[in-house]
């Protein structure tokens, strides 16, 4: 009886994950002053935005790695960049790596705190990896950051319908009920 219960948990759980397909879209995220990077090979000097949107029309182009590079050379010359952060955490979402994009966003957040696209991200990203929780309280904070976010609120109501579908899914199977 309880390889049938894990097997229903392990298929409730792939159900439940394939239903949330969203896919986030890099967007430019407003510009700290401009960071001068020195270079020592005798190239022009850039900056940090340059290093960012480079790295955003990579991302446009698909060429999500070369993106990441450039997000992470912006982070060299400034660690504490936010949109470098949020950028590079969705790169590497649109990569499937979940795990480095939540490490990504939260650094953003951690960056830039009243930033709501970080905690929608990272609300989004942490629903990938299923930690309704975690998603569903990083959602909150990007709503209650901006009450018009439109896409958190989706996502909110997509990560809370599932969370009753799989705790009531898992009622039914505690109580040996299946159907």
């Amino acid at each position: 009886m309880k390889l049938k219960d894990s097997a229903a948990t392990i298929l409730g759980m792939a159900t439940f994950l394939s239903h949330f397909a969203y896919s986030v879209q890099a967007q430019p995220v407003p510009l700290r002053p401009a960071t001068l990077i020195s270079t020592t090979d005798g190239l022009p000097s850039s900056t940090v935005e340059d290093l960012l949107n480079r790295g955003l029309e990579q991302a446009k182009q698909g060429h999500l790695q070369a993106a990441i590079l450039q997000y992470t050379q912006a982070l060299q010359a400034q660690p504490n960049y936010a949109p470098a952060y949020l950028n590079r955490g969705i790169a590497y979402h649109d990569l499937g790596d979940y795990n480095q994009a939540i490490a990504d966003f939260q650094d953003a957040v951690k960056a830039a705190p009243n930033d709501a696209e970080a905690y929608y991200n990272l609300g989004e990203a942490r629903f990938h990896i299923a930690d309704l929780p975690g998603s569903l309280q990083d959602l909150n904070q990007a709503i209650a950051l901006n009450s018009n976010h439109a896409k958190a609120y989706n996502s909110r109501g997509v990560g809370s319908r599932h969370d009753w579908q799989f705790r009531a899914s898992h009622r039914r199977l505690e109580s040996g009920n299946p159907d």
